[in-house]
């Protein structure tokens, strides 16, 4: 039998670390850059959750002597261990990272499931785009709801390059005109968009060219150019978005590396390979073909597809560049760089840890150390509001706008209190019509009985993991015996969703109540809600006090959280009392009892 908290009630920001102002180095705006490579591989020594199969799924290649740079970030920065995407696909991904909002939020997947008289959003890539939506309530993702809006008013020049995925408008060969998705995506707040992919490769815009696939290179190149323009020429600081379409499979890595041409780009033919100012690639040819068989001579392929560790090798390259070009404009230290999976691969579509839990680095020497540690729970919906309170733009800024997620800035700084407080907090996670939420240890997904041949009952299925026949509720304990996360080379703890839902009904319930709490905040038929938070037991909109009681052999506590007050009675006779008022705690953590 095992007991594990779940934190129940958050009481607003201002209790997840200190208020006080963060300036950068020298007193300079601190620039941004966010990379999220396309479908990478959770590589072992970077501890990824337990496998579904320890002995067919753990990813030791790229050797980590093969990827320097990734390392570096990892090294010389933050470590996130509980990091998630908030959806496990990549456009919905891309979604909740640039909005700070779950990607049931989106304005166009709203307009879409109110006009079909869905009660519950439909979280697919095809329903969760960056558009404006007229005639739905807080609708305008692309001119306002989105970082680079935010940025964009607040003195910063904005850019983004490589894979969009976050436009409505159709990719056929008939239609699509690569200028005219740079005019769309500019509406939503960039100020440069460059070597733009606008979805897979596999999709039908790519007949409009005669040779295009992935192309490092040409991304990376125009990632620097952006950089160099903002500080040299506008003399601006930076938000730049980075989406390498590597080392997704609907393009040929190895072809691109083997007999691809850089000078093939979506822009169309360039004269000249794409310029790498800050590059130190040895055997750079007019095709870049010298460098590229660089990538391939690097690492040994003994089975059939390498393109990942192929493609890991290239983004690692393309982030030496970046460093290099921060370096030589003396902006590195200056430079918060987050790097990040967009999902997980290996359980990609579902809502189980191999399919929610990412990679999450954070390179920023101005505010954090080398070889920092966070264990607390953190999730691509956290990635903008974090960013925002490192530029100093709050509420009173212009474009602000609410969202969903919550800032970790002065988290990762905070003392064991505060990160513990972390380690316990609740997250929701979305796929198609299915929900779950992870408070800790704790977690409950809820899989519809008709999922179908996607999601997370089909992931199941294909890897023989023990699913709920007769309901939607799989409850799950991701921790050890002590308390602490499982990871990789661990047993998978969601191997079986049945076991546990026998001897623990009222937690279920809990959960369950906190899950149709997050559908009714996000419901297409209601005003959009970001005020209240679906952490507790009770979530009554009204504005009585809430009590809660927690006993032990010693007292019982009755916490006011909306005032602060706290009511203390001391065990013993009715009289033995006393009341208090005490500054509200940064959460009301409730032990929750596990049986198995």
């Amino acid at each position: 039998m095992k007991f594990h908290a779940i934190a129940i009630a958050f009481v607003g920001l201002a209790a997840l670390g200190p208020s006080t102002t963060i300036v950068a180095a020298d007193d300079k705006k601190p620039n941004f850059i966010v990379m999220q490579p396309d479908d990478l591989h959770f590589l072992e020594y970077w501890n990824p959750p337990a496998h579904f199969d320890n002995d067919s799924n753990a990813i030791t290649v790229p050797a980590s002597s093969l990827i320097p740079n990734l390392q570096s970030l990892k090294d010389d920065g933050v470590q996130m261990m509980q990091a998630h995407a908030a959806s496990p696909m990549c456009g919905t991904s891309r979604y909740s990272t640039i909005t700070g909002r779950y990607a049931s939020r989106s304005s166009y997947g709203r307009s879409l499931d109110s006009r079909r008289n869905s009660e519950k959003r439909t979280v697919t890539i095809p329903r969760t785009k960056l558009e404006d939506v007229s005639g739905v309530e807080d609708g305008n993702d692309c001119s306002a709801g989105n970082a680079a809006a935010v940025f964009q008013q607040n003195g910063y020049r904005t850019g983004v390059v490589g894979k969009w995925h976050l436009s409505e408008s159709d990719r056929n060969a008939n239609t699509f005109i690569y200028t005219d998705l740079q005019d769309e995506v500019r509406q939503c707040g960039f100020d440069y968009a460059e070597a733009l992919y606008p979805e897979n490769l596999s999709s039908g815009w790519t007949s409009q060219y005669e040779n295009v696939n992935h192309n490092m290179e040409h991304v990376a190149s125009r990632a620097i150019q952006f950089m160099d323009e903002s500080i040299n020429d506008f003399e601006e600081p930076f938000f730049l978005y980075v989406n390498p379409t590597v080392p997704h499979g609907s393009g040929d890595v190895e072809e691109a590396l083997t007999s691809g041409d850089c000078r093939d780009t979506v822009e169309g033919p360039l004269d000249n390979p794409p310029e790498i100012w800050y590059s130190s690639i040895n055997g750079y040819t007019d095709d870049c073909g010298g460098y590229r068989q660089s990538v391939l001579d690097r690492y040994e392929c003994n089975v059939n597809n390498c393109d990942k560790e192929y493609g890991t090798i290239w983004i690692d390259d393309a982030i030496g560049w970046i460093l290099n070009a921060l370096t030589d404009m003396d902006q590195l230290d200056n430079t918060f760089f987050l790097f990040q999976m967009d999902h997980g691969e290996e359980g990609k579509g579902s809502l189980f840890e191999q399919g929610s839990r990412i990679v999450q680095f954070v390179h920023y020497p101005a505010m954090y150390n080398s070889n920092t540690i966070f264990g607390g729970m953190v999730s691509t919906i956290n990635v903008v509001p974090t960013m925002l309170e490192i530029a100093d733009i709050d509420e009173s800024s212009n474009g602000w706008y609410k969202m969903d997620g919550k800032s970790w800035a002065h988290a990762i700084l905070g003392d064991s209190e505060t990160q513990a407080e972390w380690k316990e907090r609740c997250l929701f996670f979305e796929n198609g019509l299915e929900r779950a939420v992870k408070c800790g240890c704790t977690k409950l997904i809820s899989m519809p009985m008709d999922g179908g041949n996607d999601g997370t009952r089909a992931v199941a299925n294909a890897n023989g993991l023990v699913v709920n026949d007769e309901g939607e509720d799989h409850l799950y304990d991701v921790c050890n015996e002590s308390g602490d996360w499982i990871f990789s080379p661990g047993t998978n703890p969601e191997a079986d969703g049945v076991e546990l839902l026998q001897n623990n009904g009222a937690l279920v319930d809990e959960l369950n109540e906190m899950i149709e709490c997050h559908l009714t905040k996000t419901s297409p038929y209601l005003t959009p809600n970001y005020d209240h938070e679906c952490t507790g037991s009770q979530e009554e909109e009204e504005e009585e006090e809430e009590e809660e009681t927690c006993v032990d052999a010693e007292f019982v506590v009755v916490s006011n959280r909306r005032r602060g007050d706290v009511h203390v009675t001391v065990a013993g006779s009715p009289g033995d009392s006393f009341a208090t008022t005490m500054p509200p705690p940064a959460a009301q953590v409730v032990p929750i009892r596990l049986h198995e």
